[in-house]
């Protein structure tokens, strides 16, 4: 149960990180939309990292518990699943970064 626990939470803190990161990214990005416009993208982003993050650590629970019901060891069922859900949370992280820009364009130009 502990290992368990400590991936997810290590998953969490990492993808988190990474998620403010490319917040600071989003803003930059966003630079020149009109404020109003830009709430849209920011609104998105906030919403889907939330919800991203939380997958990501869930994933890790379970996953590291579905490594432990295979007989691997507790910190190599963390090993295991902690680099690899983070990589996919990241990816995903950059996926919502420009579905928002995205967002936001779209917004900027039909409301």
């Amino acid at each position: 149960m502990t290992a368990k626990i400590l991936s997810a939470i290590l998953t969490l803190i990492a993808v988190a990180g990474s998620a403010a990161f490319l917040f600071i990214m989003l803003l930059v990005a966003l630079n020149g939309f009109h404020g109003s416009d830009a709430t849209y993208g920011v609104g998105a982003y906030t919403l889907l990292s939330v919800v991203n993050v939380m997958a990501m650590a869930a994933a890790a629970f379970f996953g590291a518990g579905f490594l432990i019901k295979r007989e691997f060891k507790g910190w190599v069922a963390g090993l295991i699943a902690v680099p690899i859900l983070t990589i996919v949370g990241v990816v995903l992280e950059l996926v919502i970064l420009f579905v928002s820009v995205l967002f936001t364009d779209i917004a900027s130009k039909n409301f």
